[in-house]
């Protein structure tokens, strides 16, 4: 029964409500159940590991969850339990997620955690004590039920306005309204009216989340520097504050420094366990040369494949490839095939396959090179795979070692799928050592060919207005060339032309969204660039019709 939106404090129906225990232990998961049915809450459901409490929220929504923070069974704790749920977007705002936990640190920690639960209560604790809790969650929630409806069903206008009249309402969740206000606003990038609401809250307190708010809009602005002394000045006076490590990283990356990113990322993670952070650190390390600490990283990050939905092939490749690179090919290989045990897919076999077959080309075992070449060639083919950024290096270097007879193609494939230059200058090296620079520039030249013909068709198709034909032209070959930025941006440049000319779309609106937050994504600043100017039209867009920006 998802929570309805009240005027004031209501007695809770605690018999209406469905509840997921996620609890390891037997006499624990015992314990609450005896506690809640003792105040009439006997719609349950358990969950002893991580991986089993994913499949159950994804499968149904909950009112309650309840979850141990020390899972010990996945190696993966409540908290981190709570940040993938949350990152992967399968836990509904409607859901109230309680933490509990014996580590009294975890008090310090939640207070300012990015993902944090809705509540947490430590052991040990009396039944009056979790209904206590439990209520006032609720209460909350409740509260907030209405605004959190109108940013599930995009409708920024309603949101707002449902900040304004909960103020009134419910004075008592001033700060939640505020705060969720300013970050609607923020998301929206109307800067001026979201710092109009982090001053008033800072004139009375210096509250972290207000501070780190005005760092937000700081860096939105391209007021980098000013950004990062900020987001310094606020992990230095709430050193658990750690999404704005997180924040302060990516401004260092920005500016280019990200031996100071890696650095900062290093601090957060001593504090709190995250592996998309751990996986973040590992990317960086290996960016910046640091190949041991790289290594350490991304094996903590690929040693929870199967259990974590964050880890992905991409984490594999790269912990395979810093293994190869500190000469230890044999660990690389083991790498390989206990992904293949703990993410068995396509995506992940084609993966093994192809970096098996460099690493047995460069050992010189030509012939079982070419099988697992091959066999990786046959996995792309029948599944129709898009050839990522990462595996394109390792895709073509395989198949220069073995001299197959695809690498020209290949190597016009990927090109013609992605756009960016730092890749394409791989490629060239690769093809330059291996004594073929006509053939690269060859395949490079008909990649360009290709991409140009398709988007001359598209341009010409929106120039007659027939914008039905151009979107089709342009999305099919998105769907082949998703990393192409070239075709990506003047897709969106379509799209944004349709809604101007001929009306709002829905689908439109999604799949320009979708595009922006992609392009915005990728390397190449000029490309980044380019994307914001496009999210800038598709905001004014958006908000002329109330809606909200999803990405």
């Amino acid at each position: 029964m998802a929570l309805q939106p009240v005027a004031g404090p209501q007695l809770i129906q605690f018999e209406e409500l469905s509840a997921l225990i996620v609890e390891d232990n037997l006499g624990m998961r015992g314990t609450l159940k005896s506690m809640l049915n003792g105040f009439e809450l006997n719609k349950l459901e358990f969950a002893q590991r991580a991986a089993e409490a994913r499949k159950k929220i994804a499968a149904r929504q909950f009112d309650l969850i309840l979850c141990d923070y020390m899972l010990d069974m996945d190696g993966m704790n409540g908290q981190e339990l709570l940040e993938e749920l949350r990152l992967t977007k399968l836990l509904s705002l409607d859901t109230i997620f309680v933490m509990i936990t014996a580590e009294r640190m975890y008090e310090k920690v939640v207070a300012t955690a990015e993902y944090g639960p809705d509540d947490y209560i430590i052991k040990p604790f009396s039944p009056d004590v979790l209904k206590l809790r439990l209520s006032r969650a609720i209460e909350r929630k409740q509260a907030l039920a209405e605004v959190n409806r109108c940013i599930d069903s995009r409708d920024v206008l309603s949101a707002l306005q449902a900040c304004e009249t909960g103020l009134k309402q419910a004075p008592r969740f001033a700060v939640d309204f505020l705060r969720l206000k300013a970050e609607l606003l923020l998301q929206q990038e109307r800067h001026e009216e979201a710092q109009t609401i982090y001053q008033d809250i800072l004139k009375h307190k210096a509250v972290p989340w207000a501070r780190y708010g005005m760092a937000q809009i700081l860096r939105a602005t391209g007021q980098l520097e000013e950004a990062e002394a900020e987001l310094a000045a606020l992990v230095a006076d709430n050193p658990l504050f750690l999404r704005a490590y997180d924040s302060l990283a990516k401004v260092q990356r920005s500016r280019g420094d990200g031996t100071a990113a890696q650095a900062t990322l290093q601090k957060a993670a001593d504090k709190s366990v995250s592996i998309a952070r751990i996986s973040e650190i590992g990317d960086l390390a290996r960016q910046n040369g640091d190949l041991l600490t790289a290594e350490i990283m991304l094996a903590k990050t690929v040693s929870r494949a199967g259990v974590s939905d964050i880890v992905n092939a991409d984490h594999v490749l790269a912990l395979a490839a810093v293994k190869t690179e500190l000469g230890k090919p044999d660990e690389a290989l083991q790498v390989l095939a206990g992904a293949k045990r703990s993410m068995p897919g396509g995506g992940m076999s084609l993966t093994a396959a192809v970096v098996e077959s460099r690493i047995y080309a460069e050992k010189g075992n030509l012939e079982h090179a070419r099988s697992m070449l091959d066999k990786a060639l046959d996995i792309l083919n029948r599944d129709e795979l898009t050839i990522s950024q990462e595996l394109a290096p390792e895709l073509i270097s395989a198949c220069l070692l073995t001299n197959h007879p695809d690498t020209f193609a290949l190597a016009q494939r990927i090109l013609e799928q992605h756009s960016d230059e730092a890749l394409r200058e791989q490629l060239q090296r690769l093809f330059t050592r291996h004594g073929h620079p006509t053939a690269f520039a060859n395949a490079s030249e008909e990649a360009l060919k290709a991409v140009t013909r398709i988007n001359n068709e598209g341009v010409q198709a929106a120039s007659r207005r027939d914008f039905a034909t151009a979107v089709k032209l342009m999305s099919d070959a998105y769907m082949r060339m998703p990393g192409n930025s070239r075709i990506g941006i003047n897709l969106c440049k379509i799209l944004l032309a349709a809604l101007e000319m001929e009306g709002f779309s829905t689908q439109y609106a999604h799949q320009a969204e979708d595009i922006v937050a992609r392009l915005m994504s990728m390397q190449e600043q000029s490309t980044r660039e380019q994307a914001q100017a496009i999210k800038q039209k598709l905001l004014g867009i958006l908000q002329k019709q109330g809606a909200l920006w999803r990405n």
